[in-house]
């Protein structure tokens, strides 16, 4: 917060729910590590998660729902896992559940939206990579490059072989209804000058 400009004085870490409801009547920022207090505050309309872990973003999402607080799941692995189940959920409680633009699945939705809102009949639906599909890239495989871009070797794995863009995809056929037409998906080279 500091760095977005927030003054000190104006950010209150606490795991007491009074004091953060205080504080944010006040108009300051609460920072607390206790998701409990961040789900009981009054004052607090809809939740985030951007957890990256499925369990505990299932668990985020369920108890603000149960809450009556929308939710917004930028916890993809979470969303493949039980988003439809945590959608319905939300709907009966009157609550929203909804991922969020500006990643891979929400681009995608953004695109479908836009289409399906002018009238196209949505036929497939899809997404490029920037580096071109390798199964059987694994861990040990993308090391060298991993380390030379300092990321993590399992996580560059993930991207070449595909497993990101199967789980991103997933996302998609679960909000939308597609379903996928093969396991794994394809993996075409295409230049933008052959689209």
């Amino acid at each position: 917060y500091l760095y977005a400009g927030v003054k000190s004085e104006h950010i209150v870490e606490t795991r007491d729910i009074e004091k953060a409801d205080r504080a944010i009547r006040q108009r300051n920022v609460v920072i607390t590590e206790d998701m409990h207090l961040l789900l009981a505050l009054p004052n607090v309309d809809v939740i985030v998660d951007a957890t990256g872990v499925p369990s505990v973003g299932a668990e985020i999402a369920w108890k603000a729902i149960l809450n009556k607080k929308h939710i917004v799941m930028l916890n993809v692995e979470t969303d493949v896992t039980v988003g439809p189940l945590l959608n319905k959920m939300a709907a009966s409680a009157g609550v929203v559940y909804t991922g969020s633009a500006g990643d891979e699945p929400g681009a995608v939705m953004e695109l479908y939206n836009f289409a399906d809102a002018i009238g196209f009949e949505v036929l497939a639906i899809g997404k490029g990579k920037n580096n071109p599909l390798n199964v059987q890239a694994t861990p040990d495989s993308t090391r060298e490059l991993a380390l030379s871009v300092g990321a993590n070797p399992k996580m560059i794995a993930s991207f070449q072989d595909g497993t990101k863009t199967m789980i991103e995809m997933t996302a998609v056929a679960n909000a939308t209804g597609f379903i996928p037409d093969q396991p794994g998906m394809h993996g075409p080279a295409a230049r933008v000058d052959e689209l």
